[in-house]
Order: C-alpha cells, then sequence, then structure tokens
C-alpha cells in the first residue's frame, strides 16, 4: 500500500515536531506505560567511532560528518540509551526497540542524487528531553565535492521517535506516542522554498 502524503504547516506536529528550525551550517497498538530505553535490552551500538554506522559505505559522507561533529563537541551521535520509546513499541517488536537514528542512501532533495542521509543528534551540553536535533546531509551532484547539512529540527523532543525509510527510498520521521498511537512523516524538500520540510503521512 502507498502512502498519501499531504503537506502540513511547519509548525504542525508536537513533541518531536514543533517549528523546524532552518539553519545551513557549512552551507492499532496496545497501550502501556512508557519504559525509558535504558532499561530495555539492547544491542550493543558500535563505539568504535563517532560517525553514524549507516554512512560508512557513502564516500566523502564520513569526512562531512567528522566536520560538522568533530568529536569531543557538543553533539554526538544519539544513542539507544537517549530514548524513551513506549513500551508497546518493545511488546509489538517482540524484543528490544533499538532506535533507528540514521538513514542513508536516499534521496532527499530529489536531485536525483542517492548518497544524502539523515541522522539524529544529541546536544551534550544538555539532560532534557529537548536535546535533540536532526540533521540532513546533501550529497553534492558530483563524486569529490563536498556535502553540505542543515538542521531540520534543533532544540526537539525526539525521545520517541526514530528514522526508516518506505521502500528504502522515501524518508520517513516515526512518533511513538504513550496512548498506544503513532504518526508517521516524511522528510522532503520543497524547491519554491528551498527548504527541508516534514509532511504527514497517511497509510
Amino acid at each position: 500500500m502507498g502512502l498519501a502524503v499531504s503537506l502540513i504547516g511547519l509548525g504542525g506536529f508536537e513533541a518531536c515536531t514543533t517549528t523546524p528550525q532552518q539553519s545551513e551550517r557549512s552551507a492499532s497498538h496496545e497501550s502501556a506505560a512508557p519504559v525509558d530505553a535504558k532499561s530495555a535490552p539492547q544491542a550493543a551500538p558500535n563505539e568504535s567511532h563517532s560517525w553514524p554506522d549507516c554512512i560508512i559505505w557513502l564516500p566523502g559522507a564520513e569526512e562531512a560528518w567528522e566536520e560538522a561533529f568533530p568529536d569531543n563537541g557538543r553533539y554526538r551521535k544519539a544513542h539507544p540509551g537517549d530514548f524513551s520509546f513506549p513500551a508497546w513499541v518493545f511488546k509489538n517488536r517482540g524484543g528490544p526497540a533499538i532506535p533507528n537514528t540514521c538513514i542513508s542512501g536516499i534521496d532527499i532533495n530529489r536531485d536525483r542524487v542517492w548518497r544524502d542521509f539523515a541522522v539524529i543528534v544529541v546536544d551534550t551540553t544538555r539532560s532534557d528531553p529537548e536535546r535533540f536535533g536532526l540533521v540532513i546531509f546533501t550529497a553534492p551532484p558530483k563524486r569529490g565535492q563536498s556535502y553540505t547539512h542543515v538542521w531540520l529540527y534543533e532544540q526537539k523532543d525526539l525521545s520517541k521517535c526514530e528514522l526508516s525509510t518506505y521502500r528504502g527510498t522515501q524518508p520517513l520521521l516515526s512518533e511513538y506516542h504513550d496512548d498506544g498511537s503513532s504518526v508517521m512523516y516524511v522528510l522532503g524538500w520543497d524547491p519554491a522554498r528551498r527548504k527541508y520540510h516534514a509532511s504527514h503521512a497517511r497509510q
């Protein structure tokens, strides 16, 4: 079944999705009480490097990440323990709900270059729920040129959100609610406004 997408206002969604701050840097579920991701069984994340695992095969992506977010800097990639998914997410998955914090090999800005990636990051100077951000890295049209990156969300509560793709091509942000419901948003590019946006997706 395809996704029917309707663009909502940029101030449109709650918790993880209030008005996006665009600033280019370099250029039926069962309801249950929330469970902190720290207390749930988790697969050990790969901490041998600072960059997100999903970008290691993309030429130039590691360099772009390290330039934007150097080691020991203010921001880092989000870890499983940073999230607080509701309990029903764990039950529905039949085990640990490891948040997917990075998607790659996609064409978010529709320029037919399939090397874009998006990452959920954490502000290491904060411990409140709004310490998260969502950053989109746009691949250059030609290999050898540099990535650019844009903050779609900054200082937002993404503790119950994760990234995914529909059929490997459509970038999605899912938000899980404590009442057993969830909402899905499509990440895309508005060529007229030259900005990334999040659109409400209805199945």
